[in-house]
C-alpha cells in the first residue's frame, strides 16, 4: 500500500562545490552560488524518467525502470565537528536498487567538471552509460508515504490510515541522536566522499 517513499543523503558540502578541494576542511563554507547550482542540477530529476543506466540488469527498454520522482532538493547546510555537510532529500514513487546513489553520483561528477552538464539527459535516453556509485555512508530512509491509502480509508469513513505526524519529534529526535553520529562521525573517520571523489575524476562514462 505504499505509494511513495523519501530518502535522504547526508554528505560534506566540499563534495557540492566546483571549486572546493576534496578533503575536510573546517574552515570551508558553500557558497550560495553552488548551492542553487547544485539544486538546480537536481532539479532536472524531477518527473519521470527511464532511469535503466542508475541500477543494474535493467534495459532501456524495460517499462520498469520508468520511475516517477516528486520532489529532491539540497537543504541548508549544517556543521559538525566544524566540518560542513548537507542533505539531499528525495521522494519518489519507487527506487530500484542502487538509484538514488547513482543519481547523485552524477549531480557530483558534473559539478566537480569529472562530467558534463548534458550528461544528465543523455542518461535517461537509451544509450547505455556507466554511472558511478557513491558511498553508502549516508543513505537513509526516511519516510515511507501511504496517500491513496488514507484517502480510500477516509472515503470510506474507516480509521485505519496510516499517519506519521504523532511520531515526527520521536522521529527527529532518533535521526539527530542515533543516525546522524554515525553518518557524521563516519565520514570524518574514514573519509569516504574524500576518497570516492579522487576515483571520480579518472571514471569512464562511456563504454569503449
Amino acid at each position: 500500500m505504499c505509494d511513495a517513499r523519501t530518502y535522504s543523503y547526508t554528505l560534506p558540502t566540499f563534495a557540492l562545490s566546483r571549486s572546493a578541494s576534496s578533503a575536510p576542511d573546517s574552515s570551508f563554507r558553500l557558497s550560495q552560488e553552488d548551492f542553487h547550482h547544485v539544486n538546480g542540477l537536481l532539479s532536472f530529476y524531477k518527473g519521470t524518467h527511464n532511469f535503466h543506466n542508475f541500477t543494474r540488469g535493467k534495459l532501456s527498454d524495460d517499462p520498469s525502470a520508468h520511475r516517477h520522482i516528486y520532489r529532491i532538493s539540497c537543504s541548508e547546510p549544517f556543521v559538525r565537528h566544524g566540518v560542513e555537510f548537507a542533505r539531499v532529500v528525495i521522494t519518489g514513487q519507487s527506487f530500484m536498487l542502487h538509484q538514488i546513489r547513482k543519481m547523485l553520483a552524477l549531480i557530483i561528477a558534473v559539478v566537480k567538471g569529472a562530467a558534463t552538464p548534458e550528461l544528465l539527459p543523455q542518461s535517461v535516453q537509451g544509450k547505455k552509460i556507466n554511472l558511478p556509485l557513491a558511498p553508502a555512508l549516508g543513505l537513509v530512509l526516511e519516510c515511507t508515504h501511504f496517500d491513496s491509502h488514507n484517502r480510500r480509508c477516509l472515503s470510506s469513513q474507516s480509521t485505519r490510515t496510516v499517519t506519521w505526524e504523532e511520531f515526527l519529534p520521536a522521529v527527529e529526535a532518533f535521526r539527530e541522536e542515533k543516525i546522524m553520529p554515525v553518518i557524521i562521525e563516519g565520514e570524518l573517520r574514514d573519509l569516504s566522499i574524500s576518497s570516492w571523489l579522487q576515483q571520480i575524476s579518472e571514471y569512464t562514462f562511456f563504454s569503449i
